[in-house]
């Protein structure tokens, strides 16, 4: 009431279509996959942990092999 909304609703068209525009769609898809990602990582953050470990264990495990292959 003190903002003056109300009035202004009563007056409203409830039947008129609306149009958004295309770039702010855009902004919202694109603010909906950042928030999705950062909700997902978030939650399997342990996973991620996990997984990056492995990667860097098989990394080092391959080096080592290949330079025990090029001494021998």
């Amino acid at each position: 009431m003190r903002q003056g909304f109300l009035p202004r609703l009563k007056t409203m068209d409830w039947k008129k279509s609306v149009v958004i525009p295309a770039e702010s769609v855009r902004r919202a898809e694109h603010l909906g996959l950042i928030l999705r990602t950062v909700l997902w990582t978030s939650s399997h953050i342990l996973y991620l942990i996990g997984a990056t470990l492995a990667l860097c264990a098989w990394f080092v495990w391959r080096r080592r092999i290949r330079k025990k292959r090029i001494i021998a």
